[in-house]
């Protein structure tokens, strides 16, 4: 989101109720791992309400959108967010977890 926009790390994490080192953590592990996904041309429509939740991850919070508004299946989430099938499946049942608390 940060490339995509002119806000900066301190805007993005007052935008989503999250602490700034929250942010920058995970914009830094993204860019390490070379991590890009094409929002540009994409069906796709994440609202920024979707993060404010802080019971979950940043990551639990997307995967639960895209799973719950877009009804994809675990295979496609990990394709679009280049991720282990499993790595999903495993957060799916995080997000459970959490839900039943």
């Amino acid at each position: 989101m940060k490339e995509n926009t002119s806000l900066t790390t301190k805007n993005v994490a007052s935008l989503i109720n999250r602490n700034i080192k929250t942010i920058y953590g995970a914009h830094y592990r993204s860019f390490k791992k070379n991590v890009e996904i094409n929002v540009k041309n994409s069906i796709i429509r994440i609202p920024l309400s979707i993060f404010k939740n802080r019971k979950l991850s940043l990551l639990e919070n997307l995967i639960h959108f895209l799973k719950e508004d877009y009804n994809l299946k675990n295979n496609q989430i990990a394709l679009l967010l280049n991720l282990n099938q499993s790595t999903i499946s495993c957060i799916k049942y995080n997000i459970k977890k959490k839900n039943e608390i």
